[in-house]
């Protein structure tokens, strides 16, 4: 074996073994930019369900809001009808020339009744008006 075949062979087995090196290099490479890759598809995809977790957070409560306002809105009609038709019963009680003389025709029952009535009306307006109010407020 000649000098040259000597080197010759020295240098195939440099450049074989140098493209041996380099191409664990380029494996490990892609391995790290395939890890990298993996982990910021996943991050991305916890920031997207995060992103649509607090929208439909965000969208519930402005639902529950106007759930509370159109509750609200009934319940002030409710009140508005009622005091409408109290309005009634004092301009017929008004229009009475003896009011005392009413008074005294409406039995102690019926006395008792209305005044229930009044304070159930009051209750009522109460929880719908001022309940509402206490969770706008803690909120």
């Amino acid at each position: 074996m000649s000098e040259l075949e000597f080197q010759r062979r020295h240098y195939d087995n440099n450049i074989q073994e140098t493209r041996n090196n380099y191409e664990k290099a380029l494996i490990e490479v892609e391995l790290k930019n395939q890890e990298a890759l993996d982990y910021y598809r996943e991050r991305d995809q916890s920031w997207q369900i995060e992103k649509q977790v607090h929208q439909l957070e965000t969208y519930f409560f402005l639902i529950l809001g106007q759930f509370e306002s159109f509750q609200f809105q009934d319940v002030l009609g409710e009140i508005k009808r009622l005091k409408d038709e109290a309005s009634r019963f004092i301009a017929i009680l008004s229009q009475e020339e003896e009011y005392e003389k009413c008074d005294q025709q409406l039995s102690p029952t019926k006395k008792q009744a209305l005044t229930k009535e009044v304070e159930s009306l009051q209750v009522i307006f109460e929880i719908f008006y001022f309940e509402p109010l206490k969770v706008i407020v803690r909120n």
